[in-house]
């Protein structure tokens, strides 16, 4: 018998070629069906590829596991791709129980591009980049580290 998160994983993959064939279904030019289809195929791909890395990982029962999105880049022609994995990424740690960090919203500009403020290359974070996301690993810890110490403090009382 499959395990819940296998069953809900196949349900999120399948709705995610079900949203693939609607926008097929919609377009109006052959050649943008295929182009469409191969993105979505690449990016499906990649997500599973994510899935896949964080199972290993939860399966290793070696401390608490925190995903963090797929940064922004400067090239337009991926932003969808992008941002649909991290769509993906973040549902399926939904469903395992896995916090996941939005870097890509910390990143991007209004039209989806990697904020020239945190890049020099538009693919890599600069030291800015890199301060930020710092910025916003170390709120985690210190949430996490919070939420241990609040479990000790209850733990004592208990005793």
């Amino acid at each position: 018998m499959d395990s819940p998160v296998v069953v809900k994983t196949e349900e999120i993959v399948a709705r995610k070629i079900q949203e693939a064939e609607q926008i097929n279904a919609n377009s109006e030019k052959k050649e943008e069906k295929i182009v469409r289809t191969q993105e979505e195929i690449e990016a499906m791909y990649i997500a599973q590829k994510i899935k896949t890395f964080i199972d290993m990982i939860l399966a290793s029962k070696s401390g608490t596991l925190v995903v963090q999105s797929i940064y922004p880049t400067k090239h337009s022609y991926r932003i969808n791709d992008i941002k649909y994995v991290n769509e993906c990424i973040k549902e399926y740690c939904d469903v395992v129980g896995v916090e996941y960090l939005d870097m890509y919203s910390l990143l991007a500009t209004e039209e989806d591009l990697f904020d020239e403020r945190f890049t020099d290359d538009g693919i890599h974070p600069n030291v800015a980049g890199y301060e930020l996301l710092a910025n916003e690993v170390n709120k985690r810890l210190n949430k996490g580290i919070q939420i241990q110490l609040k479990r000790d403090t209850d733990t004592n009382n208990e005793c």
